[in-house]
């Protein structure tokens, strides 16, 4: 299940549902793989007042790299498509172990919408700099 806000693409909120099946592709190495498939329907309140519900498909990636013990690149990717429209996201990160259980997080996220409603914007995304703190 998720649910997300985001006027600035037209959605005052949206509440997906999915089931999916899922597969590790790779587990080696410090390398790790996992993609998930399935179908859902999302419940959809546009800033307009208008609403919608629609049967979707969903689609996962989530990647991760551990090269050296205390740096990890990870890289989670989202297609949830619909036939109104289709909303494909991307979280990539770079964390740093720094001293015990101290690490930082540079990460990019990104999501676009093939159609927004009203002619809002197609494209969001935000840079994140991040202090971890592991209990």
């Amino acid at each position: 299940m998720q649910w997300d806000q985001d006027r600035l693409s037209g959605f005052a909120r949206r509440f997906t549902q999915t089931l999916s099946l899922g597969y590790r592709v790779l587990n080696s190495s410090g390398i790790l793989w996992d993609l998930e498939a399935g179908p859902g329907s999302q419940q959809i309140r546009f800033t307009d007042g208008s609403g919608d519900v629609q049967a979707i498909g969903r689609g996962t990636s989530a990647f991760s790299w551990k090269p050296l013990p205390r740096l990890e690149f990870s890289d989670n990717a989202s297609v949830f498509a619909g036939p109104q429209n289709t909303t494909v996201t991307n979280t990539a990160a770079l964390t740093v172990s720094v001293v015990g259980p101290l690490s930082t997080r540079l990460g990019w996220f990104w999501q676009r919408e093939s159609n927004p409603p009203n002619n809002r914007e197609q494209i969001d995304s935000t840079l994140r700099a991040t202090v971890l703190y592991d209990f």
